[in-house]
């Protein structure tokens, strides 16, 4: 993506952003004091993006990919040939995402799929630590036979090879002295 386009992207993307703040704000803020205009704002950024800073973060650079995500799709498969048009439809879409609180939702149930799967992988672990563990307890005969077994299987390879290549080292001086001769 060239220089000119990524500034476009970037100034659609937060004018819409800017539309979607300003515009209930200038609608909250009729006849109404300042105090009611901070609170309006923070709502927003609780009901629509999270409570902490760092849910807020993360609601913002999903909504950012949710953008990206559809501004390329159409750039694929639409029959839009304008850049402005592309821009302006993947942009509406995300404020629409953002509105029913998309990203919110995404972040969510992202990070609960994902702690999820990482508790899930270390009990499995544990698991599969005692079992091993258990294994060469018990069956630590049976592993010392099969390791010797594996080992002598992996000699006699090597033994196999070796004469292999003695053999064909000695049939190559044959033919060397029956030339020489």
């Amino acid at each position: 993506m060239n220089t000119s386009k990524k500034r476009l992207v970037s100034l659609v993307f937060l004018s819409l952003i800017l539309f979607s703040i300003v515009i209930p704000a200038v609608l909250a803020a009729e006849n109404t004091p300042l105090d009611n205009l901070i609170k309006f704002f923070k709502d927003l950024t609780i009901n629509k993006f999270g409570d902490k800073p760092s849910d807020v973060i993360v609601s913002l650079i999903i909504t950012l990919v949710i953008f990206a995500g559809l501004y390329d799709i159409l750039e694929l498969i639409s029959i839009f040939q304008l850049t402005w048009v592309k821009l302006v439809i993947a942009g509406g879409i995300t404020l629409i995402g953002v509105i029913y609180q998309v990203p919110l939702f995404i972040m969510v149930w992202g990070g609960t799929i994902a702690a999820s799967l990482g508790a899930f992988g270390i009990i499995l672990e544990i698991l599969v630590s005692i079992v091993i563990f258990i294994f060469l307890i018990i069956g630590n005969n049976w592993f010392a036979k099969f390791a010797a077994r594996r080992k002598g299987a992996v000699e006699e390879i090597k033994a196999i090879k070796s004469a292999d290549q003695a053999a064909a080292a000695i049939t190559g001086l044959k033919r060397f002295q029956r030339k020489t001769t």
